[in-house]
């Protein structure tokens, strides 16, 4: 009689078919996945710790300030942007191959399987299994080709008009680059835009293809965003005062001349619209503050102060129909006029994880069937 040792030994060595299935449950190991979900859970939470680089919301935080000195190890580690780091997918990538290989191993089962019960709620699992990798891949793909462009607008500017100061965007590694299909202009924004029987304020839009002979008209307003070209444009609930701010030198030529786009600031309960400003080629910073706007905007007052470094060469109100000489230059504000946030967002493959969703709640009831059928009969 052989021992042991020597049946292991003489044991015929294992064959393709075996290897394959010792290598599908491997893959299929539920401390796998545990390990997986759990390294998953915890680059959530460093993700939610660390501010992130390019967060579709940049407002939340200034996360280049906070991080201070540390900004650079944290970003050359890929910790500033943890959800589109490689590990990450990886770690996605990993958790797709480890449920496939389980549904592999379920299938088999439900192969040589003679309970109906039996196959029904390893059917179940299967679907419900299934239905995470499509969320998965629904999830990844959101996330490679999403777009969500910030745009905070003056009545009359595009999105091409100083796009590095009205402009700031976050779009997946694979999306395509917005806004070179098509245009978006502010016209002007209503803050006494009527719907119905109640009022709310709106931004009134012209959008254009390239070489197409007109506009097409329209309107985003709270909860009723603008759909063109695949795109969503959402007002952005923040609106603000856009004074134009002209420099003449001695001579009559222009040295500056642009809308200034002031800031929206909280002061004893009422907003303030004020901004401080250095306009290129006049060498000195400009502080506008809008006082009272007007339906006439030439009838608009401001309070103006004008600095060469420490020393105040100008500080007073002023309206839209004076000029004030400093040190030789002439400054006006002769117009005044609004601006608005516009959020122009693209979300694909949401439909893929809305159909995961329901695949998971389809392979949950299918599974747990079979047990209530077995507790109903007793």
């Amino acid at each position: 009689m052989q021992g042991p040792l020597q049946q292991g030994l003489l044991a015929p060595p294992p064959t393709r078919s075996t290897r394959s299935r010792r290598f599908t449950v491997n893959l299929a190991s539920g401390r796998l996945a545990v390990w997986l979900i759990g390294l998953l859970l915890f680059m959530i939470v460093l993700a939610a710790l660390i501010p992130q680089e390019g967060l579709p919301d940049r407002s939340t935080v200034d996360w280049s300030a906070l991080l201070g000195e540390h900004t650079g190890i944290l970003s050359s580690l890929g910790l500033t942007r943890v959800y589109s780091s490689p590990f990450f997918y990886l770690l996605l990538g990993l958790l797709v191959v480890n449920l496939t290989a389980a549904n592999i191993r379920r299938i088999r089962i439900i192969r040589h399987s003679r309970q109906t019960s039996l196959k029904v709620r390893y059917i179940g699992s299967v679907v419900f299994h299934f239905a995470l990798v499509v969320v998965i891949a629904g999830v990844v793909l959101h996330g490679l080709y999403r777009y969500d462009g910030v745009m905070a607008l003056t009545e009359g500017q595009t999105a091409y008009d100083a796009p590095e100061a009205y402009f700031r965007e976050f779009q997946g590694p694979l999306a395509r680059r917005s806004y070179q299909g098509f245009s978006i202009r502010l016209d002007r924004v209503e803050p006494d835009y009527a719907v119905k029987t109640a009022t709310t304020t709106a931004a009134i839009l012209s959008l254009a293809y390239p070489g197409m002979s007109g506009i097409i008209p329209d309107t985003a307003r709270t909860n009723r965003p603008v759909k063109f070209a695949g795109y969503e444009i959402h007002y952005g609930q923040r609106t603000g005062f856009s004074p134009e701010l002209v420099i003449l030198d001695s001579t009559g030529r222009t040295v500056f001349r642009s809308f200034i786009r002031l800031a929206v600031q909280e002061r004893e309960g009422r907003k303030v619209f004020a901004d401080l400003y250095t306009p290129p080629g006049f060498g000195r910073t400009v502080e506008i503050k809008v006082e009272a706007a007007a339906d006439d905007p030439a009838d608009a007052v401001y309070e103006l102060i004008i600095r060469r470094g420490d020393e105040v060469r100008f500080g007073g109100r002023v309206t839209g129909r004076d000029t004030v000489t400093v040190d030789g230059y002439q400054v006006m504000v002769p117009r005044l006029r609004r601006w608005c946030y516009l959020n122009v967002v693209s979300n694909p493959f949401l439909d893929v994880v809305f159909a995961g969703f329901w695949l998971v709640l389809a392979g949950m009831a299918v599974a747990f069937f079979p047990r209530v059928f077995a507790v109903s009969r007793r």
